[in-house]
C-alpha cells in the first residue's frame, strides 16, 4: 500500500510540471472537512499535506464552482497572505468538481501580473475534469482498496509564457469573463 501511495504521489507531481517557464507553480488542494489539504504541489507552492485557507479568492472559486482569475495580487483584496508571501503576482483557481460538489481546487501561480489568458482557463478546466474523474474512480473503490488514484497516465500541461504585450496590456476583465 505504501508503494501504491508513493506511485500515486509521483504521478500527481508528474502531470503538474511547472508551466509558465520555470517560475510557475501549481498545487492541487482537496477538501478535508472544512479545510483544504494540499495533495500535490510544485516549486515553492505549499508542501504536500499542508492546510491552506479556503477563504477569499479560493472561497469564490469553490462557492461558484467556476474558475477564478486574479490578474494582479497587488490590487485584488481577495488574495490572502499565503500567496502574497510567495511573491505571487497573478493566479488562477479552477474548481475540481464531482457532479455539483466542489471537491477541491487546482491553483496555478505566476510571479508576473496578467500571466493568464482565457485559453489557460479552458486548458486547466480540462485538467480539473480529469482529476475529478480520477477522484471519482478512487471513491468508487471498496474502502479496503481505496488508495490514491494513479495519476501517472494524465497528460502533462505546460502553459505558454505570456508575451510582453500580454503582460503590459491585460485582457479586459469583462472580455476575459465572457470567454470563460
Amino acid at each position: 500500500a505504501a508503494a501504491d501511495h508513493a506511485d500515486a504521489q509521483a504521478g500527481e507531481r508528474a502531470f503538474l510540471r511547472p508551466g509558465l517557464g520555470q517560475r510557475g507553480q501549481q498545487l492541487v488542494a482537496l477538501r478535508r472537512g472544512q479545510e483544504l489539504q494540499v495533495r500535490t504541489s510544485t516549486g515553492a507552492a505549499p508542501e504536500v499535506g499542508s492546510i491552506i485557507p479556503s477563504d477569499g479568492f479560493i472561497a469564490d472559486c469553490l462557492r461558484s464552482r467556476r474558475p477564478s482569475c486574479c490578474r494582479d495580487t497587488e490590487s485584488d483584496s481577495r488574495v490572502g497572505p499565503l500567496f502574497r508571501a510567495m511573491k505571487t503576482r497573478s493566479l488562477i483557481a479552477i474548481p475540481i468538481c464531482e457532479h455539483r460538489d466542489a471537491k477541491g481546487v487546482l491553483i496555478v501561480i505566476a510571479p508576473l501580473p496578467n500571466a493568464f489568458q482565457p485559453t489557460h482557463s479552458a486548458i486547466l478546466m480540462t485538467l480539473s475534469d480529469i482529476i475529478a474523474s480520477k477522484l471519482a474512480a478512487r471513491d468508487a473503490m471498496p474502502v479496503v482498496d481505496a488508495a490514491l488514484p494513479n495519476f501517472a497516465d494524465l497528460p502533462t500541461v505546460s502553459l505558454p509564457e505570456p508575451s510582453p504585450a500580454q503582460v503590459a496590456s491585460p485582457v479586459p476583465a469583462a472580455k476575459a469573463a465572457a470567454a470563460a
